[in-house]
């Protein structure tokens, strides 16, 4: 275990000492647990300009004419080498 000493505004003090007190835990245990939460958020988010692993990048939203067949359109990009095939 590390120490630190923070400098942090009263009312965030006072609300982890509340959450901490509903938990029936410490401040330090709430805001390791916190503090530990954000870190494996953060490094899950993509840097800028990156896609984050399993997550699309672009997505689009929009009508198509009757008949339409996005699996036909996808397999004609395919063909032209226009998109990949992931299967």
């Amino acid at each position: 275990m590390s120490q630190v000493h923070w400098e942090l505004p009263a009312g965030i003090v006072e609300r982890l000492h509340v959450v901490a007190e509903r938990r029936g835990a410490t401040d330090d245990q709430v805001a390791a647990e916190m503090l530990s939460a954000q870190l494996v958020e953060d490094n899950l988010k993509p840097k800028v300009g990156e896609a984050a692993p399993g997550r699309l990048s672009l997505i689009g939203i929009g009508e198509a004419r009757p008949g339409f067949s996005a699996r036909l359109a996808e397999e004609r990009l395919e063909n032209e080498g226009m998109a990949s095939s992931q299967s």
